[in-house]
């Protein structure tokens, strides 16, 4: 239901509310509802619901592999599509930067492997290279 086509992160990401792009700035820009509502408050309980769903199609005996790999790749999507769409709107960078930190720590690092490898793909970011730079360079050396 979160993940599918028509499911529930497509529907939230398809609704558009103004925030400030920063807290000094009086304009207002429009992102979509997951990135509206990640409040620093917030990113914990996001990041345990994510690792939630993502450990449900993880285990290996219950769902078959193509729609494992189908839930995988649309898991991947969403959380690249948020990321990318936070890059240039500098409250919701730094809240999807700690909220792939906390995926990265939550349940004995369970999505390190998968947020790392998409960290590190070419198609991630290509149209903003260096705020993409920064947001790895921010993730990444909060693992260490």
């Amino acid at each position: 239901m979160f993940l599918s086509n028509e499911g529930i992160a497509v529907n939230l990401e398809s609704e558009k509310f103004e925030i400030s792009p920063d807290e000094t700035s009086a304009e207002k820009i429009s992102c979509n509802a997951i990135l509206a509502s990640l409040r620093p408050e917030a990113i914990n309980e996001m990041a345990r619901f994510l690792v939630a769903i993502y450990e449900s199609f993880s285990v290996s005996f219950v769902i078959p592999s193509r729609f494992k790999r189908y839930l995988h790749e649309s898991f991947v999507f969403r959380l690249k599509t948020w990321a990318e769409e936070a890059l240039t709107i500098e409250s919701c960078r730094h809240s999807m930067e700690s909220l792939f930190v906390e995926l990265m720590r939550l349940h004995q690092r369970v999505l390190f492997d998968t947020i790392f490898r998409l960290l590190n793909d070419r198609s991630f970011g290509k149209k903003q290279p260096a705020l993409k730079k920064a947001f790895v360079d921010i993730v990444l050396w909060q693992q260490s």
